[in-house]
């Protein structure tokens, strides 16, 4: 019976209209434009922060400062995190207009432009190589650990860490934190490492 069911052209029909029916409800559902302005608008910030990305890890893989005396676009002294989104901004057309836009816009007003942006993303790029030089040193057979106290500019005392390991019969050392320390005795420093 259900064999002789499947084969009737009313069921047929209806299950043709069935397909027609879903694959055009994509096209005519009522938030189809609501959807269409969220995907665009998210494409849009992707873009923003592909630039951005980008832009931090140029800067940190050559050691380059990122801020200046000033955040203002187009400042001579806005730093090279802004300077260098300004001097790709002269060849690239979206992001010249996203500075147009947003640069200088002042706070409430998301732009991915601002110091605490940039911080965050130092930040979370931060912890993503330190889980990678932890999987190293423990993928190593051997590593070793160099403790060493050194003032800041401000007269701080710091502790820096820094490990040696072998990753593929080569010696590699990467340095991990500095931790501002109170007093130099051994139990503290212990209690530090």
């Amino acid at each position: 019976m259900l064999g002789y069911h499947e084969k009737s052209a009313h069921h047929v029909k209806c299950i043709r209209t069935y397909i027609e029916h879903k694959s055009l409800s994509r096209v005519r559902r009522v938030d189809c434009e609501l959807v269409n302005q969220h995907e665009k608008e998210r494409n849009y910030w992707i873009q923003v922060l592909e630039r951005i990305v980008a832009t931090i890890k140029f800067l940190a893989n050559r050691g380059l400062g990122f801020r200046g005396d000033d955040e203002i676009i187009f400042s001579s002294r806005n730093g090279n995190y802004l300077g260098t989104l300004e001097l790709i901004a002269q060849f690239d057309p979206f992001l010249n207009e996203h500075i147009k836009k947003y640069g200088n816009a002042g706070r409430g007003i998301s732009s991915y432009l601002s110091s605490t942006i940039c911080n965050e993303f130092i930040d979370v790029m931060g912890q993503k190589v330190l889980k990678i030089i932890i999987a190293e040193i423990q993928d190593s057979k051997y590593f070793s650990i160099s403790v060493d106290s050194t003032p800041d500019v401000t007269h701080v005392d710091q502790l820096t860490f820094t490990f040696r390991y072998v990753k593929q019969n080569e010696t590699v050392e990467r340095f991990v934190k500095f931790i501002p320390i109170a007093r130099h005795t051994g139990e503290y420093l212990s209690d530090c490492l």
